[in-house]
């Protein structure tokens, strides 16, 4: 019985880290095409207050830690997070 009841639990906790890790890569696309489209304009303009603009809202989402935009040399151009990188 307590074998039975361990392989459940292990199957279980296996069940969920998978599930979590589709759901997160889910949100991740759906926050990188919506920002990818609305973008493009506050990049191209390098406007780094339209880029926060653009920014503000996806940080509204509950499961969005933070979000940061960085150029071709990799120097971050606009962010949001637990830091604030504007």
């Amino acid at each position: 019985m307590l074998s039975v009841t361990a392989v459940l639990i292990g199957r279980g906790g296996i069940e969920y880290r998978t599930r979590r890790s589709r759901l997160d890569d889910a949100l991740a696309a759906s926050v990188e095409g919506s920002l990818s489209a609305n973008l493009a304009g506050p990049l191209w303009d390098s406007s780094k207050d339209q880029a926060l603009a653009v920014l503000q809202p996806e940080m509204s989402l509950q499961d969005v830690e933070a979000i940061v935009v960085r150029g071709a040399d990799k120097s971050v151009f606009a962010g949001f997070g637990s830091v604030n990188y504007s």
